[in-house]
Formats: C-alpha cells, structure tokens, sequence
C-alpha cells in the first residue's frame, strides 16, 4: 500500500534532508535514499518537483530562471567552454552543467539553433553531408573494431563519428540504417510495419481483452509500448484502426477509459499475473467510475443502478 502523506509532512522531510547532508536534494538523491519519500510521491502532491521545492524553500531558484539573456553574455558562456574542452563545444556538452551555464533550450530559443549560435561565437558548427558510402565505411570500421553489429551508443560516444542523428533522420530509424546496409540485427530487435503491428496486437487483444505496458513485458516477441506510439501516436489511434471499441461498462464515455480488473489479487500479483488478465475478468471503465471503485469502495452493481437513476 501507498502510503498518505500531507503537504506539511513533506516539506518536513525536505527540510530534514538539507539539515542533515547540508544541500538540496535532487530528484535522484532523494530516489537512492529509502528514508525519503521518492520525487514521485512529491510530483504527485505538489504537482512537480520544482514546485516541491519552491513551497520547501522561500529561495529556491533555479540560478538561470527567468534570466534575460544578450548575445554578448550567451557567446561568452560558449567561449569560455571552448577553452575548457580544448575544442569545438556541442550541445551536448551543455548537460550536466546547468549550474555555470544556461541549457540548450536557453540558446535554441534565444538563437533559433544551436548551430546558429555556434557561428555568432565565431566557432565552425560540426555540419558535413555525408554520403551513402562514407555512412557505410563508418558502420563497417566499428563493426570490425568492436566484432560484432554497430550500436547506436557507439556513435553517441565517438565524436570522430557522425551523429547518431544523422542515420535516423536520413533512413527513419537506427534499425532501418543498419537493414540498408545488410547488418544483422539481433533477436529481440524487430523490424516492425504497420501491418505486423496490427496483427500482432490483434493476438494480443483476442488473447488478454487488452493492450498494457505489463502485457507487453510479458513476451519478447511483442512490441514496446513506445514502438506502438512512435508508429500509430497513440494506443487510441491503434484501436481506432483495429476496430475495437472501448467505452466505459457503466455510462458509455469512451475519449478516456481504464482497464478495470473484477477480481485483483492484490497479495500475489506477479505470479497470477497471466490468470487475472483474462477477458473474464477486465472491463472498461472511464477514469471516474474508476477511481469510485477503487478509492470510494463501490461496486458495479452500485454504479449500474446509480447510472440508471
């Protein structure tokens, strides 16, 4: 069970942690330590963590919030961070640094690019346009360096190696790049087409009454969550597209719907994990008359006979 916590209490805990380690947590301090409620716990009280903080502590302001920025100031941050590399800076050199340098986002919106703001500080931005034989040459000299299939982190971590970027905006995706130049993707990679998607989802419907991240973690062989959304934009949009027709049980709203287990073994999840989603035991329930059920303690029946009233 959740535990239930107050805003008050909180903030206590928040104030207690700079006490004793002497500094403002961060979201991932506060995760790592099992005395604390997790950053979840406060996004869900307080909206956000930032908000969390603001309400914790009177002072608490990001160093490069509400900042109004000149060129000057900006290009000067850049240049500075040049001699520190002892190169060209990229925007990724940005992360991490948020305390003596403004974000990328704050460049892109003051700049329009990244690039752009690369060459008012008078530095080259990394730009070049490759062709289909140098992309090949790059992925083959890594292939035969690490013995085995290119990875996308092999090019994130390699600055003398074109961007990551670069293969999935010219083929689509990474696994696309390496299907055109005829590499080996491994076993529980998938090269997915809209069709495969819907028919491998429709198994999956006919199977367990429904489509859910839990579900797809059951079998290596279905698609992630993320594949369905990137390909379809949503699992509404897959629905839609499939012909399954979702609509709460009880008044028929059908923009937003839960999937509601009648019998939900609360004390052995895991193991009864393929017993309790079984078309039997799910039905669509819009959020409201689902937060009734579980947080109010109605029944079915009691919401039936309340809808019909």
């Amino acid at each position: 069970m959740t535990k239930k916590y107050t805003q008050k209490r909180l903030i206590k805990y928040l104030i207690n942690y700079k006490k004793v380690c002497g500094k403002i947590p961060t979201k991932l301090e506060l995760d790592n330590n099992k005395k604390y409620p997790n950053s979840r716990t406060y996004c869900r009280y307080f909206g956000t963590w930032n908000k969390a903080l603001r309400k914790s502590f009177d002072i608490y302001r990001h160093k490069w919030a509400n900042e109004k920025y000149d060129d000057s100031f900006l290009i000067s941050k850049l240049k500075e961070l040049s001699q520190k590399l002892g190169r060209t800076p990229l925007s990724r050199d940005l992360k991490g640094r948020t305390n003596s340098l403004p974000s990328l986002s704050v460049y892109e919106k003051h700049f329009g690019k990244w690039n752009v703001a690369l060459k008012k500080a008078g530095f080259k931005p990394r730009i070049k346009n490759y062709s289909e034989k140098e992309l090949k040459r790059f992925l083959i000299e890594v292939s035969l360096k690490e013995g085995r299939t290119p990875k996308i982190d092999d090019f994130r971590r390699n600055n003398n190696l074109p961007s990551e970027w670069v293969y999935q905006n010219r083929y689509g995706s990474w696994n696309k790049a390496l299907l055109h130049f005829k590499f080996k993707i491994g076993k529980t990679s998938h090269y997915w087409t809209k069709e495969k998607l819907i028919d491998i989802c429709i198994k999956i419907i006919d199977k367990y009454g429904y489509i859910s991240e839990d579900i797809l973690h059951l079998n290596k062989e279905y698609p992630t969550r993320s594949t369905i959304a990137r390909i379809f934009g949503s699992l509404e949009n897959l629905y839609k597209l499939i012909g399954k027709d979702r609509k709460c049980e009880i008044c028929g709203f059908n923009l937003t719907v839960d999937c509601h287990h009648i019998d939900y073994d609360k004390n052995n999840r895991t193991n009864k994990k393929e017993k309790i989603n079984t078309k039997d035991n799910l039905i669509w329930l819009c959020p409201n008359h689902h937060q009734l059920i579980h947080r109010l303690g109605y029944s079915l029946s009691d919401l039936k006979n309340l809808n019909r009233k």
